[in-house]
Parts: C-alpha cells; sequence; structure tokens
C-alpha cells in the first residue's frame, strides 16, 4: 500500500526522465599572421618608417559636415585615407565585408579606395586634434587587434603618439561598419577584443605573434588586399 495515498493498491514508481542536451561547443582558434598578412600586413608594411604627411577622412555622402569631423566622438561611413612621405600611394583604412572571418565586418587596409567614385565626400582632417600632433611623425610600429576570429582594429604608432583606426558600431569598436578613430586611452572597445599581432620598424625580427593578452594593457601605453570594388549606390 502506498503511504502517499489510501486508494494506491500498488507503489508507485517514480521515473526520473534525464534529458541530456549534447551541446556542441566549438572552439575557435587565434587568426595568425599568415590570414591576417593579406588584408592588413602586406599592405601596412611600406608605410612603417615613413613620416605622416596627411589625413583624409572620405565620408559618404551626407554623412558628414566639416564642423563634426573634430569632434572626439566622430564616427563615420567610409575610409581613413593617409598620405605618408616616401610612398606614393596612400595607406587607406576601411571596413570589409563578408572577408571570410566569423564576424560579418572587419577592417581592413588597402592602397585605393574601397568604395565606388562619387560615393565618399572628403575632409582633411590633417588639423583635428587627434591627428594634428602626429602630422610629420614617423610611423614605428602597427598592431592588429580583434575578436580572436578577425581583426577589427589597426593601432598605429608614430615617435610621439599612438591612434586606434577600426570598425564598430557607432562609438564602439566591434562588428560593425561605422569607421571610428581614436587616441588609445579614449577608446571604447568590446570586451572580447584582443591583441592579435604586433608589427614593428625593424629589418630584423621585425613581426612578432603576441599570443592573446589583455587589450587593457596595451592600451594603457603611452588582407587578401582586395581591389574590388564596393557596392555602394
Amino acid at each position: 500500500m502506498c503511504s502517499l495515498s489510501p486508494h494506491c493498491d500498488r507503489p508507485i514508481k517514480i521515473f526520473e526522465h534525464l534529458i541530456r542536451i549534447n551541446l556542441d561547443i566549438v572552439r575557435y582558434e587565434m587568426i595568425t599572421e599568415e590570414q591576417i598578412e593579406p588584408h592588413i600586413l602586406r599592405c601596412i608594411r611600406p608605410f612603417l618608417g615613413q613620416s605622416l604627411r596627411q589625413v583624409t577622412y572620405a565620408c559618404l555622402l551626407h554623412e558628414a559636415e566639416l564642423d563634426q569631423i573634430s569632434a572626439p566622438d566622430f564616427y563615420f561611413g567610409g575610409e581613413v585615407v593617409m598620405q605618408f612621405d616616401g610612398t606614393q600611394d596612400p595607406l587607406v583604412i576601411t571596413w570589409d565585408e563578408n572577408a571570410g572571418w566569423e564576424e560579418h565586418f572587419s577592417v581592413q587596409a588597402r592602397t585605393t579606395s574601397a568604395f565606388n567614385a562619387g560615393c565618399l565626400q572628403p575632409f582633411d582632417a590633417s588639423c583635428a586634434p587627434i591627428w594634428k600632433p602626429l602630422i610629420g611623425q614617423t610611423l614605428t610600429c602597427v598592431e592588429v587587434l580583434g575578436f580572436i576570429t578577425s581583426p577589427q582594429i589597426i593601432a598605429l604608432q608614430f615617435s610621439r603618439g599612438r591612434i586606434l583606426v577600426g570598425c564598430g558600431y557607432r562609438t564602439t569598436f566591434g562588428d560593425g561598419d561605422d569607421i571610428i578613430i581614436r587616441a588609445s586611452g579614449s577608446a571604447e572597445i568590446h570586451p572580447e577584443i584582443v591583441l592579435l599581432h604586433k608589427e614593428k620598424e625593424c629589418l630584423t625580427n621585425r613581426s612578432s605573434k603576441l599570443g592573446n593578452p589583455a587589450v587593457t594593457s596595451m592600451l594603457n601605453d603611452d588582407v587578401i588586399n582586395d581591389e574590388s570594388d564596393r557596392f555602394t549606390d
């Protein structure tokens, strides 16, 4: 007789159904220098050791005005174009889309515009507060930051200053199609972004893989080069 009910004439058997949910955990490995090479490093190496001469913000039409580009929280759709002494082509940093990474958007370095002709309006940003101290300074080091599966930021170290240029959403670096430029100590960065690669101006042992250190330590310090046009009306 069951003690739980006087009307029960046989023991109550309680069956525990254990539902086991198998979770397929995908373990991503950090992208390598070889993967970053065609998207960023191959293009940017010739500019190491050269002096910055001019900076232009090439903004999507009707997205910016001249009096806006000096704002400390300025962001825009388009690309940053940098002219260096000693090089004929400019260094262009912009975003890329579906470039083979896990994230939808990523950063890339080029020597030509990624946009169709007539899509962008140029603004001379050389006198903007963030760039003015760097004009005439030598580019000595480049660091690539991102999620472990995609590059999102290019950190440019000059002889007397440091600046971050990358893609993101509005004011936060990450997976987005806005271009963000910030001084290293004032940047809003997605917490999962890490340091992926460091490239110095040096003839021997120039590049170094840094594994996965915390981004904060770096910030506290004082591509296939796809030439295809971006489909933008």
